[in-house]
């Protein structure tokens, strides 16, 4: 059991998101990065919870590599979203949308699609030792199919509702034209 780890994975929370802070110079960037996690995140852990599948170190290691997964396809599309030049009190319409996703689809798919196929396999290990890598191809499968999901569903969809979360600041901006 992990009792008692919920400050750790808060601390390791905040730490992603100054990082994807720094690395996006926003604020309000991460935001939109940091969504995409509760449903991907959920997703394994609620069918673990249904099955009594205790959440065990393994476990947890499986939850702290897909958060990095679903941060790297979140990122991908709010890159794409800024680059589209998103400005701050503009509307972002369907054709906008439609582009973002369009432009970032197949390295999504690519990289989401060879995670989970990599995975598969490590579910139908039968040995009685197996049960480590079963639980981390679950999560690794399964929060990997719903990063995919969240990076071409929610992310594009917050940038239709807060488009002055994705618009680049001065300094973004002047390094993207060079």
């Amino acid at each position: 059991r992990l009792s008692g780890s919920l400050g750790s994975f808060l601390f390791a929370a905040l730490l992603a998101y100054i990082v994807t802070a720094a690395v996006t110079e926003s604020l309000t960037v991460p935001l939109a990065v940091m969504l995409a996690l509760p449903p991907s995140l959920a997703v394994p852990a609620v069918l673990f919870a249904i099955a009594g599948v205790p959440v065990d170190a393994s476990t947890a290691c499986a939850f702290v590599a897909v958060s990095g997964i679903v941060v790297n396809a979140s990122v991908l599309t709010v890159d794409e979203a800024r680059m589209r030049g998103i400005a701050a009190g503009s509307a972002v319409d369907a054709v906008d949308l439609y582009h973002i996703i369009r432009s970032r689809f197949a390295t999504l798919a690519a990289t989401s699609g060879t995670t989970v196929a990599g995975a598969l396999p490590f579910l139908l290990l039968g040995s009685a030792d197996a049960g480590m890598a079963r639980a981390l191809a679950f999560v690794t499968a399964l929060g990997t199919a719903t990063s995919f999901i969240a990076s071409i569903t929610l992310v594009p969809s917050l940038a239709a509702l807060f488009p002055d979360w994705f618009a680049m600041s001065r300094l973004s901006s002047i390094h993207a034209q060079k």
